[in-house]
């Protein structure tokens, strides 16, 4: 790297930082922007825990009494960076996941009220507020 490339990069790092320091929101405007390339791993994350659900489902019955070990026996591991709930009940599920990074969307998919058919992905009215990594199972009853 040049002499004056090093200089605009520190610029570049020091206005930066500058402008975290005196507007902290305006400092998340990276992690903002990035928050679409969040959402996609988001959404095949989503679709692969759905996918070890419903095997997990097919094998036991039930998805009742399932552990974050066993679907990992099914090919989903959670994301470092991800909050997940599940909701279980029987053979329904509910699954709310949404990267704790800024700007990041929140999506559920569902199997509740599709009488057996294929469950349903998409954005999420229910935002996970302050999320922490980490995945919480509940009774279905209780969401």
């Amino acid at each position: 790297m040049t002499m004056h490339g090093r200089t605009m990069l520190l610029s570049l790092v020091v206005l930066v930082g500058g402008v975290g320091v005196a507007r902290p929101e305006l400092a998340e405007l990276p992690l903002r922007v990035a928050a679409p390339a969040y959402d996609a791993v988001t959404q095949s994350s989503v679709r692969n825990l759905a996918m070890a659900l419903r095997s997990y489902g097919l094998d036991a019955g039930s998805v009742d009494g399932v552990t974050v070990e066993e679907l990992a026996g099914w090919g989903w591991v959670p994301q470092d960076t991800t909050a997940v709930t599940i909701w279980v009940g029987g053979e329904e599920f509910r699954v709310v996941a949404q990267d704790v990074r800024p700007g990041a969307s929140a999506f559920e998919y569902t199997t509740v009220g599709t009488d057996g058919g294929p469950g349903q992905l998409g954005l999420s009215a229910a935002r996970v507020e302050d999320p922490l990594p980490g995945v919480t199972i509940r009774p279905l009853t209780g969401s």
